[in-house]
């Protein structure tokens, strides 16, 4: 065994008691002992990452499947569209019933139905109160619009909302292929995005004609796995592809009758209309 210095460390191989360098003791030094290798922990290295391998592998092989038909597939790809073009929608939550770009505006005052959609307004914080003009038989009232009724007027027209959001999709045909794209129709209830603190229920109604909020069908096509809102070109074709199904089934006699009836042109555009869906 080497002894070393125990001041300054210097080696020496002799039995020398003192170092020749600087006259400190010298000490036995045992050699390092050799640490055993541990193999199970090497194996569980190896499994972790065979295991994280198998968990992206098969994550990549899930996103590569094809989307099953469901609503909450569905929901998500009418979402997606939706948000792909917020000026459209933003076009879908803005009343149209009155020339809102104008202020002031003066009405008569048998003028009932313009005078009680303004005093909504006014209610809603949109407009100001009217002040009367003129006095006597054909006075006027003046409607002068808020900061907050400015703020909401977009190209004439006053929006309430952001745009619109899927609240659910309540039902769907069963999927079907047609011209060799598997097809479906969704029938969605909406909900407004971001709704104006200031929107109440008679507004709302009369945005949404009446009711309490917007609904409708939308088509859908499943393009490379992906469940998507169709397209008009691909409605148009989808469309086609459903007429030359459909008047195949139907039977030439039917077919000629119609064109008997109505004349070749007008036969097809019949045709055509009634396998339309209904918007």
């Amino acid at each position: 065994m080497r002894r070393f210095c125990t001041r300054c460390g210097h080696p020496d191989d002799d039995a020398a008691r003192f170092c020749g360098q600087c006259g400190a003791p010298m000490k036995i030094k045992a050699p390092a002992t050799p640490v055993a290798v541990r193999p199970w922990l090497n194996r569980r290295r190896v499994a972790g990452i065979a295991v994280a391998l198998l968990v992206a592998g098969g994550a990549a092989t899930w996103a590569l499947l094809p989307q099953s038909a469901s609503e909450a597939v569905f929901a998500a790809a009418i979402d997606q569209s939706l948000a792909a073009d917020r000026v459209a929608q933003r076009r879908t939550v803005c009343l149209g019933n009155f020339d809102y770009s104008r202020s002031p505006v003066n009405t008569s005052r048998f003028d009932s139905a313009t005078n009680n959609w303004l005093a909504e307004l006014v209610k809603a914080g949109l407009y100001q109160p009217p002040r009367e003009l003129n006095g006597g038989l054909f006075s006027q009232f003046q409607y002068v619009q808020t900061e907050t009724g400015r703020a909401a007027v977009r190209d004439g027209r006053l929006c309430v909302a952001d745009g619109l959001r899927v609240e659910a999709v309540t039902a769907f045909t069963p999927p079907e292929t047609l011209n060799g794209v598997l097809v479906t129709e969704a029938s969605v209830r909406y909900r407004l995005d971001r709704p104006a603190v200031w929107l109440s229920e008679p507004i709302r109604r009369e945005l949404f004609h009446g009711e309490s909020g917007p609904g409708g069908k939308v088509a859908l096509a499943r393009i490379d796995g992906k469940w998507k809102v169709a397209s008009a070109s691909e409605r148009q074709a989808l469309s086609q592809a459903l007429f030359i199904r459909e008047l195949g089934a139907a039977g030439v006699d039917l077919a000629r009758e119609e064109v008997q009836r109505r004349g070749l042109v007008a036969a097809v555009i019949h045709w055509f209309q009634q396998l339309l869906p209904s918007r």
